[in-house]
C-alpha cells in the first residue's frame, strides 16, 4: 500500500482540518485528491509520494517539484516588486504634483505682481509724459516771452532814444 508524506514549511498551520507538524507520513487513502490537490496548491505544503521501500522521489519529481516552488516564489517577487514600483510611482507623482501646484501659485503670485508693476509703470510712464508736455509748454511760454524781450530790446537798440 503506498502511502503519502506531506512536508509542512511553517509547522503548526492548519489545512483540510488539522494541524501539521514538519513531516508526516499518511496512508493514501487518508486524503482525498481534492484534499491532495489543495495541498499542492498551498506554498506551504509539499505532497511527495512513498513506497513501502520509502520515498519515491525521482530526479524529476524532485526537480518538478523545486520548479514548482520557485515559479511561486517568482510570482511572489514579481507582485512585491510590482507593487512596489506602483507605490513608489504613485508616491513620486503625488510629490510631483504637489510641488506642480506650488509653482503654478508662485507663477500666478508673480503674474499677479508684474501686472501691478506693469500698471504703476505705465501710470509713471503716463504721469512723465504729461509733465514732459507741461514743460515743452513752459519751453514754448519761455521761448515766447525771451523773443518778445530780445525783440524790444533790439528795437530799443536800434533807434535813437526819443529826445526830449
Amino acid at each position: 500500500m503506498s502511502k503519502i508524506q506531506i512536508i509542512c514549511t511553517q509547522p503548526g498551520i492548519r489545512r483540510n482540518g488539522m494541524q501539521h507538524p514538519a513531516e508526516a507520513i499518511y496512508d493514501k487513502a487518508r486524503w482525498s485528491e481534492k484534499e491532495l490537490e489543495a495541498f499542492r496548491a498551498d506554498r506551504a505544503f509539499v505532497v511527495l509520494e512513498v513506497g513501502s521501500d520509502g520515498v519515491k522521489a525521482t530526479d524529476e519529481a524532485i526537480d518538478a517539484e523545486v520548479q514548482r516552488l520557485v515559479g511561486l516564489k517568482i510570482v511572489d517577487l514579481q507582485a512585491g516588486f510590482d507593487k512596489a514600483v506602483k507605490d513608489a510611482a504613485a508616491e513620486l507623482a503625488d510629490d510631483i504634483g504637489v510641488k506642480l501646484r506650488t509653482a503654478l501659485e508662485r507663477v500666478q503670485e508673480l503674474e499677479g505682481q508684474l501686472s501691478t508693476a506693469n500698471s504703476k509703470a505705465d501710470n509713471t510712464i503716463d504721469d512723465l509724459g504729461k509733465k514732459l508736455a507741461a514743460a515743452g509748454d513752459t519751453i514754448a511760454d519761455l521761448q515766447k516771452q525771451l523773443e518778445a524781450a530780445t525783440a524790444g530790446q533790439s528795437n530799443e537798440a536800434g533807434k535813437p532814444a526819443a529826445k526830449k
